[in-house]
């Protein structure tokens, strides 16, 4: 059984030593992970499609009210951190998402994802619900560092039934030249 906070800070502790120094969180929401580095004095950038954070509370951050899909990543990002964010994308264009987090991460940087699997029971038609290893296939060459998969506690939210999620945890590391 997995604990979505208390696995959420164990991934996010394995950082704690790593030399970062810029790092990207897509869908950030509420920037609560962005706030985890951005107290560290790293600079994080989060972009999501509606403002959610409280403005003044984070140091070292910069919001960018943005898709995705069409905003620019920059480049020699440390980390780039998609959490929760890949059931919302269609199968067939999620492609064009990993090779835009990869080309954006820098020689040794990480991605950090987070997503519900293929077992998760609210997986809908046509959306990205993955194996570990679908995802890993997007991976090619990089380094899996660490990883976890398993289902949660039953939790309520967005006025839904109460339900579990199936989730995967995976940090990539890019080892290639």
């Amino acid at each position: 059984m997995i604990n979505i906070k208390q696995s959420k800070s164990e991934f996010l502790n394995f950082f704690q030593n790593k030399e970062l120094k810029k790092v990207l969180d897509l869908g950030c929401g509420k920037g609560l992970m962005s706030l985890f580095f951005s107290r560290k004095g790293i600079s994080a950038k989060g972009i999501d499609k509606r403002n959610a954070f409280e403005d003044g509370a984070f140091k070292n951050f910069e919001f960018i009210s943005g898709d995705i899909t069409t905003e620019d990543f920059g480049k020699d990002n440390d980390l780039i951190i998609a959490s929760l964010i890949l059931h919302f994308f269609n199968k067939d264009k999620i492609h064009k998402l990993f090779e835009k987090m990869k080309t954006s991460t820098s020689h040794g940087g990480y991605n950090l994802i987070i997503c519900m699997s293929n077992l998760d029971s609210m997986k809908s038609k046509g959306k990205f619900f993955p194996t570990k290893e679908e995802i890993l296939s997007f991976y090619e060459g990089w380094k899996l560092e660490k990883e976890l998969q398993g289902e949660t506690e039953i939790e309520e939210h967005s006025n839904l039934l109460p339900h579990k999620h199936n989730l995967i945890f995976l940090i990539l590391k890019n080892e290639q030249a």
